[in-house]
């Protein structure tokens, strides 16, 4: 008797799991997918934050220092003044960083930098342009890479080997827009800089 408990136990399972199986399958396979969003990093300047406030009258200014950048390596430059209009009087200063990937797709990014970061830029392209113009391709040392980056993603760089030297922009924190740009590029770029630092002081 012990035996055959036991055999028809075991047959038991054994016809129950197939009516079990397809409604866990069933279940499993409509199950909707996991999704995750990555957050929106907070801003990065106080001039991104300004403009980008909610339930606030923001108006900006822009002033274009150069169009040469724009023309010869898709890089905008414009000088920034943006004002709370309501509810308070805040008046932040800065530039505003547009870099155009050659893509494709074609794209751009933005990066903002605040007054208060320019003289930094302004004396690294001063350092990047002094460096870069001693290369004479016969260096001795492997290699060379100088990079700068301010708060909001604008980045600007190069490289120097001994065959060839090239140097690069970048705009955007999230999946930033880069362009390759002669290194000789550094020069005309303070020069709209220190022009855009010009300009604010007046405004």
């Amino acid at each position: 008797m012990p035996l055959r408990r036991t055999v028809l136990s075991v047959v038991g399972a054994v016809l129950v799991t197939p009516a079990v199986l397809p409604t866990h399958a069933a279940q499993r396979s409509q199950a909707p997918p996991a999704t995750t969003v990555a957050p929106l990093p907070q801003p990065a300047t106080q001039l991104e934050d300004l403009l980008t406030r909610r339930d606030t009258l923001v108006t900006q200014d822009l002033y274009r220092v150069t169009d040469a950048l724009s023309l010869n390596f898709g890089l905008t430059i414009d000088a920034v003044i943006a004002n709370e209009v309501i509810p308070s009087a805040n008046h932040l200063q800065g530039l505003r960083v547009e870099v155009r990937d050659q893509g494709p797709p074609d794209r751009t990014r933005t990066s903002y930098v605040d007054f208060g970061e320019l003289a930094g830029l302004s004396q690294a392209l001063t350092q990047m342009v002094t460096v870069a113009s001693q290369w004479t391709g016969r260096e001795d040392t492997r290699a060379m890479d100088a990079r700068f980056a301010t708060a909001d993603g604008f980045v600007l760089g190069f490289h120097q080997d001994s065959r060839n030297q090239r140097g690069f922009v970048s705009a955007g924190l999230v999946d930033p827009a880069r362009r390759p740009c002669s290194v000789q590029d550094f020069a005309t770029i303070k020069t709209a800089v220190d022009d855009a630092i010009a300009l604010l002081k007046n405004k």
